[in-house]
């Protein structure tokens, strides 16, 4: 083969692989993501290195929206590089009781116009609203709705479950186990 043959094969293959990744970072970005977990501070919902698929658009467009109990994948309000995953537990114009660690020494707090108070389910391990306030919905890039891995329990995350024996409920939300 020559090295004009192989020219041209090399810029066909690369005339491909350019729209393909244009188009998976198009989708990964604005549609549907891959996302792993970290940390303790969702667990016993989520542990170290679960991999979990975000909803990046339709939560937005459709009638549903965001609820209390939906796990959300927000960029951290403290450091804009982070990407935290937390359960939002209060959503604006909601007034709720503050309890348990936190830097407010308000007894009640109102979450404001634009905002939600997003919660860890392990609350002794996770730096939440409970110490930075309420987070700005722009914040939020993507809803939680399947954990994929590990495979010993896939999770499908839905507020309505078809049966009580299959489902957990979490803050909220239920929460339906395949095996």
């Amino acid at each position: 083969m020559s090295w004009k043959q192989l020219f041209k094969t090399n810029v066909r293959e690369l005339l491909l692989l350019v729209p393909t990744t244009c188009l998976f970072q198009l989708l990964n970005d604005n549609v549907i993501s891959f996302n792993m977990t970290e940390g303790p501070s969702m667990q016993p919902t989520f542990g170290d290195n679960n991999l979990v698929l975000v909803d990046r658009f339709w939560y937005r467009i459709t009638k549903r929206g965001l609820q209390n109990g939906d796990i959300v994948v927000a960029k951290s309000p403290v450091d804009p590089t982070l990407d935290v995953c937390k359960r939002i537990s209060h959503r604006e114009g909601e007034e709720f009781p503050l309890h348990g660690k936190g830097i407010f020494s308000y007894e009640r707090i109102r979450i404001p116009r634009n905002h939600v108070w997003l919660e860890g389910d392990n609350k002794d391990q996770s730096f939440d609203s409970r110490m930075h306030g309420p987070v700005p919905i722009d914040l939020i890039r993507g809803r939680v709705i399947l954990s994929i891995y590990p495979f010993k329990v896939c999770l499908l995350y839905t507020s309505d479950a078809a049966d009580d024996l299959l489902c957990v409920d979490l803050g909220g939300r239920r929460i339906i186990k395949k095996k």
